[in-house]
């Protein structure tokens, strides 16, 4: 019982093969505890306070019917489990549980008992399933279980109405649950190396996403409900198997990051001309043989990488000259006349023109649509 913690003196401390269901947590407190044999009991768990006696060079347990260290973290021995019981220890005092590459199998047992958690980090683990008491934490604003092999998250997750982040990168989901839209909090979403193949419901009734992760999965539709993120800031798609994008995309006019490449896109929706505040944007290695004109009204976008597409409807010398310029050039087709159709740019201007101005564009030529 707690009267141990009065023999300071103690170094060897055996108590095997006895019925011992319960360790004091005043163990802890012994500054010379040197050897701990607690093997062939019928202890359930050890205290987190056990990882304070920090002369401990040796600790038996087995034998025992340990969840707590479990029985992946048990295995591996003294360093382990007293890692895995100080970083319990360590979330009582911060409110953060980072139980990060401890090849856990299953979400712990005694996390479900501290209520008081803000932030839950189980990356670099083993895992197959988020599942319904990671729901149990009614003060959580950061969840993250990158690295894992999960499949499916519980409906009960989404009980988390303070969630902010939901970081859940390098795991096999292919589906969220409907329930996700409760998540009324959530602000980045980092689903990157995943299995989706479409970007619609749920995740497009999130209205409260800014930060949206969805790279390195096998999305080849987005919805038309993607209008309905008019929050979303920053939309990362690349290495994806998308060919076109719905006209709805033109609804986020609040994003400032978008990078589409390594996609299959061959058009862009005309919509984009409403998407104005883009500071960022990234093209690279898709099938596009023209680009919107209305990116040219993106004033403050400093970044625009656009190479490896067949632009053939853009002079060389332009797409040569850099980003500034070509941003230039598509800023006078808009302001010249009607965005391009779907069918080409010639068929878009012709007879409707009004005033092109292409003074110093370093042009060889001028473009044959402008006569044409």
């Amino acid at each position: 019982g707690p009267w141990i913690r009065h023999l300071t003196a103690l170094t060897d401390l055996s108590a095997s093969q006895n019925q011992l269901e319960y360790l004091t947590e005043a163990v802890g407190e012994l500054p010379g505890l040197r050897r701990l044999n607690l093997m062939s009991n019928c202890l359930v768990s050890l205290p987190p306070e056990l990882c304070l006696a920090t002369s401990l060079v040796a600790l038996n347990v087995d034998g025992n019917p340990l969840r707590s260290p479990p029985a992946e973290v048990a295995r591996e021995g003294r360093g382990q489990i007293l890692e895995y019981l100080r970083r319990l220890h360590a979330s009582l005092l911060s409110c953060a549980l980072l139980l990060t590459g401890m090849a856990l199998l299953h979400f712990p047992v005694e996390a479900q008992l501290y209520t008081s958690l803000t932030r839950i980090d189980l990356a670099d683990n083993l895992l197959e399933e988020l599942p319904r008491a990671v729901g149990n934490q009614p003060g959580l604003t950061d969840l993250s279980a990158a690295h894992n092999r999960i499949r499916t998250v519980d409906p009960a997750i989404c009980r988390l109405a303070g969630l902010v982040r939901l970081h859940l990168p390098f795991n096999q989901l292919d589906a969220l649950p409907d329930s996700v839209v409760d998540l009324g909090a959530l602000t980045a979403l980092n689903l990157v190396e995943n299995a989706f193949e479409t970007l619609d419901l749920p995740i497009c009734h999130i209205s409260s996403l800014t930060d949206l992760r969805l790279s390195h999965n096998k999305v080849a539709t987005v919805g038309p409900e993607v209008g309905q993120l008019a929050r979303l800031r920053r939309a990362h798609l690349e290495h994806n198997q998308l060919k076109t994008l719905p006209e709805e995309f033109g609804r986020l006019t609040a994003l400032t990051y978008l990078n589409l490449s390594h996609n299959r896109l061959e058009t862009l929706p005309e919509s984009f001309d409403c998407v104005t505040q883009l500071n960022a944007l990234d093209l690279t290695a898709n099938c596009l043989s023209m680009l919107p004109t209305g990116i040219g009204r993106c004033k403050v976008l400093f970044t625009f990488e656009f190479g490896n597409n067949p632009l053939g409807a853009i002079p060389t010398e332009i797409q040569a000259a850099g980003s500034a310029v070509l941003i230039d050039y598509l800023g006078r087709l808009y302001a010249a006349g009607p965005p391009p159709r779907r069918e080409g740019l010639p068929e878009a201007f012709k007879g409707k023109t009004r005033a092109l101005n292409l003074d110093r564009l370093g042009l060889d030529q001028v473009p044959p649509y402008v006569y044409g």
